[in-house]
């Protein structure tokens, strides 16, 4: 599939100009820093949750007492699960934003463009 999509891309004949490249191997650069800075973050924030629920449903059980009895079989592990979706996702984009500034940097160092 990869070799599928490499040449359907080297048969348009894509020429690009020295601003245009500036300004894509910037959006690389940044991207790439943006994407190792937000998956680092999405890992530790993952991390926490991860040690914080237990934490966190021990100390609400004690404090509701027996009233909420039912929280122990749904609720203790739903706002995890709900974060740990949202986090996934976070990276999920993030990730593609990393590929695609390693695509971009691959594309300049394999010379496969054309200046105008």
């Amino acid at each position: 599939m990869d070799l599928f999509q490499q040449d359907q891309l080297s048969n348009l004949d894509i020429e690009i100009d020295s601003e245009a490249k500036n300004s894509l191997d910037n959006a690389a650069y940044w991207g790439k820093f943006i994407s190792i800075l937000v998956m680092s973050f999405v890992a530790i924030i993952l991390l926490v949750l991860a040690v914080a629920n237990t934490a966190f449903m021990n100390g609400f059980k004690q404090s509701m007492g027996r009233r909420f009895a039912g929280v122990d079989e749904f609720g203790s592990g739903f706002l995890l699960i709900a974060f740990f979706i949202i986090f996934i996702l976070l990276g999920l984009i993030y990730y593609f934003l990393y590929n695609f500034s390693v695509k971009v940097k691959n594309c300049y160092s394999s010379g496969k463009y054309r200046s105008a």
